[in-house]
């Protein structure tokens, strides 16, 4: 993404696209992991265990997304210019690339879990942790998928920008 806005607009457009794409990739991705998931799942269990499980992927695939994964690659997004820029810079290249994104998703991602997966919100219960470490690989997990998700859709919308099309 460019550094700011010239004449044409075109820097925040592409940014606005990034986001786009960066959101469909990871509520896409998820959404066919908890699928697979409950394939899985139907194939391993007795009729009413599998219908108990099927409903709860489908409770934990919406408090995720919603409490979640998008909150996270939303502030991730909105560090990006403050954070990711300065380790871009300092960096160069794809590691900087990477460790911004990173840094970005994982400071995303200490500010979602202790807040909004917690929260009891209406229609989305709180989550709650076994413990320290469980928290823990939820944050990598999470923050993993962010950038994933911000990588690959940063990656399709320079290949987009470098092939001329509007």
């Amino acid at each position: 993404m460019a550094e700011g806005a010239d004449a044409s607009g075109r820097p925040w457009r592409d940014g606005a696209l990034w986001a786009l794409a960066a959101t469909g990739l990871l509520a896409a991705g998820f959404l066919f992991y908890v699928y697979l998931a409950s394939l899985v799942a139907a194939g391993h269990l007795e009729d009413p265990q599998t219908a108990r499980t099927q409903h709860a992927l489908v409770i934990y695939a919406r408090v995720m997304l919603v409490k979640g994964l998008l909150p996270q690659l939303w502030i991730a997004l909105a560090l990006w210019p403050v954070l990711g820029r300065r380790l871009l810079r300092r960096l160069g290249g794809r590691l900087g690339e990477g460790v911004g994104l990173l840094a970005c998703a994982a400071l995303a991602g200490l500010v979602v879990l202790p807040t909004l997966l917690l929260a009891d919100l209406p229609g989305l219960p709180a989550v709650r942790f076994r413990d320290l470490g469980n928290a823990l690989a939820t944050l990598a997990e999470t923050s993993a998928a962010v950038v994933a998700a911000l990588w690959l859709a940063r990656a399709w919308t320079r290949q987009r920008r470098a092939g001329g099309t509007a």
